[in-house]
């Protein structure tokens, strides 16, 4: 597990390092728990989540046999480092949300090597930890590492060169977190970043059997069960309330109607909690929603990203097709690759 540094103990820090602190002042942890606890039912933004103890647990998480996605993500990448390398030449910047420990990134240096790269991630201390390590290891490669929340993030704050081609990446499945709308709305935004010339490769986690689904989200080795209750200390710590972590448990199940995997937090026993002076009961078996995880059908996903300006769309996928790897573009290449839907060649 990554031991937790401040950011100023992140020293040396490499000539093609820099580092931008965007992230807006959050009196609104009180504010996003107070506005969660007074909905009904109940719910938790998963920004929460993603604090220095729950950015080590996530990846714990991922390297768990339990949970296929990162390794399935991977092994796609991998095997299409020859088409992923057609995609980036020395002008290209390839700006990443969410990019947590940065292993992946890694899978499309190897392909080929940017002027630029630019990771936005909410866990700083994460964040700039990885980006030196990566700095460390490409130092002819530019990076910028920008401690944000892309979800209120305004694309002109991160100043990309005009001249640039665009390649934005999503991978890990994370544009499942957000509702369908929001998802369609993220990517129409990817697709005014990245231009008429530039492309966007985006992690999708396909529709499976449940019970895959089930052992991902509810692990043996009890980390993603940690990694939800980890909200209520993270709360506990910076807002001053009093939750009693051995009070809740971890519950996540696949709601096949909504082809998601929805996870909560279910209150053991009638009890009061108090957040920032303010009193809230919860009933026994009451659930506090934390986080949603949308899976696709590739079509369905496809027909997503074109409603949001992408007009060409492939994927690749594994052989037991868990999981997509998707790249978008405003207009096909002048030398379209195959088709829509194929697998990754593993002679690649």
């Amino acid at each position: 597990m990554t031991k937790a540094l401040a950011v100023d103990e992140v020293w040396p820090r490499p000539a093609n390092f820099s580092f931008r602190d965007l992230a807006p002042v959050r009196a609104p942890v009180s504010q996003a728990v107070l506005e969660g606890f007074a909905s009904v039912p109940k719910r938790l933004p998963p920004f929460l989540f993603y604090d220095a103890r729950g950015a080590q647990l996530f990846e714990c998480i991922s390297r768990t046999p339990d949970y296929y996605v990162t390794a399935t993500e991977a092994g796609i990448l991998a095997r299409c480092r020859r088409e992923l390398g057609e995609l980036i030449d020395e002008r290209t910047v390839i700006l990443e949300y969410g990019a947590g420990e940065m292993q992946k990134i890694r899978s499309l240096l190897a392909a080929g090597l940017p002027a630029r790269y630019v990771a936005v991630d909410i866990a700083r201390e994460q964040l700039v930890v990885h980006g030196v390590d990566l700095a460390r290891d490409f130092p002819l490669l530019s990076i910028e590492v920008v401690h944000a929340d892309y979800a209120h993030l305004q694309a002109r704050e991160l100043a990309l060169p005009e001249d640039c081609k665009r390649l934005f990446f999503f991978p890990g499945s994370t544009v499942g977190n957000l509702e369908p709308q929001d998802a369609e709305a993220f990517l129409r935004g990817a697709a005014d970043i990245v231009g008429v010339k530039g492309c966007a490769i985006v992690g999708v986690d396909l529709q499976k059997d449940s019970a895959l689904l089930h052992r991902a989200y509810n692990d043996s080795a009890g980390l993603t069960a940690r990694f939800n209750l980890n909200v209520l200390a993270r709360i506990n710590r910076e807002v001053g309330a009093d939750f009693v972590l051995s009070q809740f448990e971890h519950v996540a199940f696949y709601n096949s109607s909504a082809a998601r995997i929805e996870m909560h937090l279910r209150s053991r026993c009638a009890q009061t909690v108090t957040v920032s002076g303010h009193r809230f009961d919860l009933a026994a078996g009451e659930l506090v929603h934390t986080e949603n995880s949308y899976k696709y059908l590739p079509e369905g996903f496809a027909a997503l990203a074109k409603r949001a300006g992408f007009g060409w769309v492939q994927m690749w996928t594994d052989d037991d097709q868990q999981f997509g790897v998707f790249v978008l573009r405003a207009n096909p290449p002048l030398d379209p690759l195959r088709s829509f839907h194929q697998r990754a060649d593993p002679r690649d």
